[in-house]
């Protein structure tokens, strides 16, 4: 397969392109019902050769520009073993520029936590586990599909927050099985833990998901809009009852530096090369994404054919759109002074003008030149964004 070189543009006129690096990890001991990634079950002898595939497809990337960042997801990164996450990072270091101080992130289940792999990741470079704890309710745990209980999720927990590195939690709420006094318990249970950031997502049922035939057999029944919006803003509460920094629609840290670094790239529209079945990557203008399933992309590889499977070049209007909707998803808001700097101030004046109405009726704030989301508008800044747009 051909070199290929990644150019980033820079997201602000006047500024460096800062790119960030996803590496995606397809397997799982169980996918989840819940699930619509691009996973599969662990096949012991199907990983090794993927990890192969994979030193193959990074060889053939080249980048002027430093990466910032480096995030390995999934799927479960942290199935695999020592050697081969060894092999990994040698193989991105050995063939990418990247900084120095890059933040290294891995995402990872609780059932493969100890303190003797936590201790491997941060001697390879790891900063930050972002462990899958989705509950803290059994029955909500196995009715979501997950290997772990309570127990070991409390145990991870304990694990990870005593070494040295950053820890993150993923929580799933809405499930039928568990109330919202549950889940507040939850919550409160896991920011007892001196835990660092969260990740708080709402159950979404995807097509083509076993929880998707579920409901559309009425054998699953989720929570209504209003039911839905409820538990949106208790979670909220918690979270600034207890001080932290809700920075974006599903995503909060104990203190600002403690931000996701890598996922703010995408809230921000900043540039970032996807390797790994089904992963993404934009520059700036473009977008294009990999093959999905693994051993098609494992089969291309080895015989040396090219694994990107379409590309899109993404017009003004396209990325004025995604512009105003990532940055409406954050606290921080839409700098309409930036979005003019990027696409011209008549869009801008534009976009401000239409943002009025949505000023008068409480879901947005214009502070200066700045429109930011308030609670309400940012449970909605997705179905805002086309109309300020428009």
């Amino acid at each position: 397969m051909r070199a290929r070189r990644f150019e980033p543009s820079a997201p602000q006129p006047g500024e460096p392109p800062r790119p960030g690096l996803y590496v995606h990890v397809p397997f799982c001991a169980r996918v989840c019902p819940y699930c619509d990634f691009a996973v599969r079950r662990d096949d012991v002898a199907l990983r090794e050769t993927f990890v192969e595939s994979l030193a193959g497809e990074i060889r053939t990337w080249e980048c002027d520009v430093a990466f910032e960042t480096v995030y390995l997801g999934g799927g479960t990164p942290s199935i695999l073993s020592a050697d081969q996450l060894v092999r990994v990072a040698t193989v991105l270091r050995e063939s990418l520029p990247i900084v120095d101080d890059a933040v290294w992130s891995l995402e990872a289940n609780p059932e493969d936590v100890d303190v003797h792999r936590l201790a491997s990741w941060g001697e390879l470079g790891f900063e930050v586990v972002s462990l899958g704890v989705q509950s803290l309710q059994d029955e909500t745990l196995k009715a979501l599909g997950r290997r772990h209980r309570c127990s070991l999720a409390l145990s991870a927990l304990e694990d990870a927050v005593s070494s040295p590195l950053r820890v993150s939690a993923d929580l799933i709420y809405g499930h039928p099985s568990e109330t919202l006094d549950c889940w507040l318990e939850n919550l409160e249970t896991v920011l007892d833990s001196d835990i660092e950031h969260i990740s708080c997502y709402e159950l979404t049922v995807h097509e083509g998901t076993p929880f998707r035939r579920l409901v559309d057999d009425g054998r699953l029944k989720l929570a209504r809009q209003d039911e839905r919006a409820v538990w949106f803003r208790a979670t909220h509460e918690v979270f600034a009852a207890r001080g932290w920094t809700p920075y974006e629609v599903s995503n909060f840290a104990r203190r600002p530096e403690w931000r996701s670094e890598h996922n703010r790239k995408y809230w921000l529209h900043q540039p970032y090369l996807g390797l790994g079945p089904s992963a993404h990557s934009f520059d700036g203008r473009r977008r294009w994404w990999n093959v999905r399933g693994t051993e098609d992309y494992v089969a291309r590889l080895q015989d040396g054919c090219e694994v990107v499977e379409d590309t899109e070049l993404l017009s003004d209007e396209d990325l004025l759109l995604e512009a105003i909707m990532l940055r409406l998803r954050t606290v921080d808001g839409l700098s309409l002074r930036w979005l003019g700097e990027r696409h011209g101030a008549e869009r801008a004046n534009r976009v401000k003008a239409r943002a009025q109405r949505h000023v008068a009726s409480g879901l947005l704030n214009l502070d200066g030149d700045v429109l930011s989301p308030s609670l309400q508008g940012l449970a909605m800044a997705d179905s805002l964004a086309p109309d300020l747009a428009a």
